[in-house]
């Protein structure tokens, strides 16, 4: 058993505050508090759980758990939602530096390698589509068009990505 079976246990027993920290990050320090409460191991999910499902005023411990640390409780969900929004602001800006790099990189550099390998690619990508659309195929031959499709859209996004910016940003055209 896992600590979200067991913070489900507590949000089901009135304490959806308590319960929804003892789910995340922070839990093993809810942890401690709830077996100093009830008794056992706090690091053992399945003997809090047992203990707290077979203890008849369970639910008065854990909303008297809950009244007393609520402040500490919303700071420390106030904290992982923080670490979170700060760990996916650095995953974007990595991934906006890297296609900054490689676009700077093809400025400097005199090849015209980008340019021939995305016009290949255009290339590749609309005779494909033509070909499933003016001509019949059969099985074997319908499935190898339908992968090349594939692959060859996916790069043909990843080309636009390249060439016109990235789409999880606004794009400036005044330049």
């Amino acid at each position: 058993m896992d600590f979200k079976n067991l913070a489900n246990l507590i949000t089901q027993y009135g304490a959806p505050l308590l319960g929804s920290v003892l789910g995340g990050p922070a839990g093993g320090a809810i942890g401690q508090i709830i077996a100093n409460e009830f008794g056992g191991d706090p690091n053992d999910a399945q003997q809090l759980y047992d203990r707290i499902n077979l203890n008849p005023e369970a639910r008065v411990k854990l909303a008297e758990i809950e009244k007393n640390s609520k402040v500490e409780l919303q700071k420390i969900l106030l904290q992982a939602e923080t670490a979170r929004l700060e760990n996916a602001t650095a995953l974007a800006k990595i991934d906006a530096e890297n296609t900054a790099d490689a676009r700077e990189m093809n400025t400097k550099n005199i090849s015209y390698f980008p340019e021939i390998l995305s016009i290949l690619i255009c290339i590749g990508f609309f005779a494909c589509i033509y070909w499933v659309a003016a001509f019949a195929q059969d099985a074997k031959d319908e499935h190898i068009l339908n992968m090349l499709i594939g692959v060859l859209g996916t790069a043909f996004v990843q080309m636009l990505n390249y060439w016109m910016g990235t789409s999880s940003r606004k794009v400036d055209f005044k330049r």
